[in-house]
């Protein structure tokens, strides 16, 4: 997920891909050693699926051609990214599960990694810019955001729990 333009290294991107969907892994299987919730166990379920398929399927490669599910890549992954906070509310829904404090940071943070990814559209595949300033903030922002969604719903962070961290009162 990592920026291909500003490194120019298609493999360091996947290598970084690989490494997320394992934080993922390791969470989802912690999850069940500490007793998360069942909103958490849910929602770290469907990331961990979300992130395993986005980098299979992220890229295809047929007779030495690399194809791309949709033509501009950032769109897949907003893509995947819609679709699998459609899964956890869903799941969460049919389940009758409430959503965790965890959870809804998990959301509020994947529909920033959602918003970078169609800025990056917007500025790599419509207005065709090789370089840009946002570039690099894009390329650590939706890892470091992919990271934090996995210590979050492990280590049920909640809004409650951020605003503290961040006042300045104590």
């Amino acid at each position: 997920m990592v920026e291909v333009f500003s490194f120019n290294n298609w493999n360091l991107s996947l290598d970084i891909g690989w490494f997320i969907f394992i934080a993922f892994i390791l969470s989802w299987l912690i999850s069940f050693k500490v007793g998360a919730s069942k909103s958490s166990k849910i929602a770290l379920t469907v990331f961990t699926i979300s992130h395993g398929l986005s980098n299979a399927t992220g890229s295809v490669d047929f007779d030495g051609v690399n194809y791309f599910v949709l033509e501009a890549y950032y769109l897949n992954w907003s893509l995947y990214d819609s679709a699998t906070v459609l899964a956890i509310y869903f799941l969460h829904t049919g389940l009758k599960v409430r959503h965790s404090g965890a959870v809804k940071v998990a959301y509020a943070l994947t529909i920033v990694n959602m918003f970078s990814y169609l800025a990056m559209h917007y500025l790599a595949f419509e207005l065709h810019y090789t370089s840009h300033w946002f570039y690099p903030i894009y390329s650590a922002g939706i890892n470091v955001t992919a990271l934090l969604i996995a210590a979050s719903l492990l280590l049920k962070f909640d809004s409650y729990r951020l605003r503290a961290l961040c006042s300045l009162k104590s």
